[in-house]
């Protein structure tokens, strides 16, 4: 059992408690939980679940709390580690940013023997506090509307070889003449070839999901296509599934291919997102295949390419990312 099943499996046993809100009893033991594993994976020992829960402390997870009664007042004996995760300051003194701050891993305590202990999740314990924050205000805790649920995240399959089996696919279709509204099909072919190459170059592997592919071409198809029945392309996926090369592929072929025709001196694209964060975080992913590691793709074709962050905002929070083309200035 790795950890994340581990740690669903304490979701679960804490469910039922925060439903009830019952803060006085917001705790697991870990006998309990090595029970409920075992359960599962009759193989596992309680030592094998002790271990997992001291990983799962040093990542940050969970929370550890000794058996006062038994202890009688005692300190446990124990170790104490660095976090793997979390960071305080290590300078106190200076909360006031005089200077710049400086941080250093937060110690965690590690008992020498788990046999009795009580573990929490950090998440029940966020919301735990929430439920506090609420009662302060006169508010019912109303943990039940937290959705307190673990969900398992899968994210679409990449294929070796997909970037350049796309790239394949849509020259042999710019070939065909399938692509018959570019005027110039040759520097349409030579975009394609330029964006998939680049994209390689800056992720360091040749792989692309199935749906990167089929936006990239639906994209393309509904402008130069004749025969295409669409002129606009949605595509959905869950996070992190790599919607954000979905419609940069096409975005930046499409760039490319307008630098190339000589058409407007620059080329933009536009993308608006919801948070100003999405923005900032875009605009770094798209900064690296745009002007470093793909940058000879880019000035074998003639075209510099660069991502920059718009300074305005559209709407509340929300934000724009900018794509630019435009020949390379010869020195």
């Amino acid at each position: 059992m790795n950890h994340s099943e581990l740690l669903r499996l304490l979701y679960d046993l804490e469910k039922p408690i925060l439903q009830r809100n019952d803060w006085a009893a917001l705790r697991v033991s870990i006998a309990d939980l090595a029970r409920a594993a075992k359960a599962l994976q009759p193989a596992l020992t309680v030592q094998d679940v002790e271990k997992a829960v001291g990983e799962l402390r040093l990542d940050g997870k969970v929370l550890l709390f000794p058996p006062w009664e038994k202890l009688g007042g005692q300190r446990p004996s124990g170790t104490t580690r660095d976090s793997r995760t979390q960071w305080e300051l290590s300078d106190l003194a200076n909360l006031n940013g005089q200077a710049p701050p400086s941080w250093r891993r937060r110690k965690v305590f590690l008992p020498d023997e788990l046999p009795g202990w009580y573990l929490r999740s950090r998440t029940a314990e966020l919301t735990r506090l929430l439920a506090t924050n609420r009662e302060r205000f006169g508010l019912s805790p109303a943990t039940a509307h937290v959705g307190y649920e673990l969900q398992a995240r899968s994210r679409p399959e990449r294929v070796l070889g997909g970037i350049s089996q796309a790239v394949a696919r849509l020259v042999a279709q710019v070939n065909s003449g399938q692509f018959s509204r570019a005027k110039n099909t040759k520097a349409l072919a030579e975009a394609i070839d330029v964006v998939g190459k680049g994209l390689a170059r800056s992720t360091g592997v040749d792989a692309l999901a199935g749906f990167q592919e089929r936006s990239w071409a639906s994209v393309l198809e509904s402008l130069f296509d004749p025969n295409a029945s669409h002129c606009a392309t949605m595509v959905t996926a869950g996070v992190s599934s790599g919607k954000t090369n979905a419609f940069a592929l096409p975005i930046l072929t499409l760039i490319v291919y307008r630098a190339l025709c000589g058409d407007g001196g620059a080329n933009r694209a536009l993308v608006v997102y919801p948070r100003t964060s999405l923005v900032l975080k875009q605009a770094r992913s798209q900064a690296r295949p745009a002007d470093n590691e793909a940058a000879p793709f880019w000035r074998r074709a003639g075209v510099r390419v660069r991502a920059r962050l718009s300074a305005r905002c559209v709407g509340r929070g929300a934000g724009v990312l900018g794509l630019l083309s435009g020949p390379v200035r010869r020195r």
